[in-house]
């Protein structure tokens, strides 16, 4: 099926319990929100492909609760899972109240026979369809938009609608009803600087990935915006751990040239204790890679390619 027959069915409330999206990547993790909310699970448990074993899913759906709490297992995924264990996944969810989702960043046009008809295939919209996107989601966000100011916030974000949604989720938030007021081009945001050092920072105490990831998609960070704010952090780190090593002042202004607030310094001096030079390199190499594949334009879903790049990161050991 696709966008329209997926809206009519959650309407009608006959959602499979099993289901399959895949094809444009905004909608995927649009439609995963709105899937996630009307299947309302006790607990929702969310694997990738490059952690994914069968015996871990399986036992995921499987597992009884003594309270009758009910489970949504999501797989996101750019690599095939084997349709043997796509096929077995779905005969315990017939079993049980639990609930299984397949997000496939790829063609999955082969992998969709394993769900049989429970899928959803969504194409990249045209201008015409994002435009009535824009448009209902404003008016869903009680945020209001003439056609001349969809067109601008189109533009402004390159017609990309992850961006443009956060965006309407941002003015929302800040309570700016009418943005004629203000001129959509001085509402809309351009960095997220601050928030990229939050989860930058984040990772580097805890190594918490997952976390990482998820902060990434919530406050709506451009990937390549990202990456830019970690190999800065990084190298920051690297100057101060070289400075360790050689004995020389801790000061930022010695340091990097620049003087930090004290709070701001103290924090990467700690991240250059916990981090050998080795690693601090592992880690700007394997930043750099990813933001080469990134701006090629070659990679799939760019949150999950960042979660993959955190997740060897951690596990990687020099």
């Amino acid at each position: 099926m696709y966008r329209q027959g997926l809206e009519k069915i959650m309407i009608d409330g006959n959602l499979p319990r099993d289901l399959m999206l895949f094809g444009e990547n905004f909608f995927i993790d649009y439609y995963y929100e709105k899937i996630k909310n009307y299947y309302n699970a006790d607990e929702v448990e969310v694997i990738y492909s490059f952690e994914y074993q069968f015996q871990t899913a399986r036992s995921t759906l499987s597992g009884g609760s003594l309270f009758g709490d009910k489970t949504l297992l999501v797989l996101k995924s750019e690599n095939k899972i084997p349709n043997s264990d796509l096929k077995e996944l779905r005969k315990l969810i017939s079993k049980t109240d639990n609930f299984l989702l397949y997000l496939f960043y790829g063609d999955g046009r082969e992998v969709q026979k394993a769900f049989g008809d429970n899928f959803a295939r969504f194409f990249k919209p045209d201008y015409n369809e994002s435009f009535q996107f824009i448009f209902e989601e404003s008016q869903k966000a009680d945020v209001i938009l003439n056609p001349e100011e969809i067109q601008k916030i189109y533009y402004l974000k390159s017609g990309d609608l992850s961006q443009i949604y956060g965006e309407l989720q941002k003015i929302s938030n800040l309570g700016i009803e009418n943005v004629r007021e203000i001129g959509i081009e001085n509402v809309v945001s351009k960095s997220g600087e601050i928030e990229g050092d939050k989860i930058a920072n984040h990772f580097f105490k805890t190594g918490d990935w997952k976390k990482s990831i998820q902060l990434l998609e919530e406050f709506e960070i451009d990937q390549i915006e990202f990456l830019s704010i970690l190999q800065r952090n990084l190298h920051d780190i690297y100057l101060f751990r070289s400075s360790l090593e050689l004995q020389k002042s801790l000061d930022s202004l010695s340091v990097l040239g620049r003087k930090l607030p004290p709070e701001i310094e103290n924090q990467k001096i700690v991240f250059a204790k916990k981090f050998s030079l080795q690693k601090i390199a592992q880690m700007l190499y394997l930043t750099a890679k990813e933001d080469l594949r990134l701006k090629s334009g070659k990679s799939g879903d760019k949150t999950l390619e960042i979660g993959k790049m955190l997740y060897l990161i951690r596990n990687t050991k020099i």
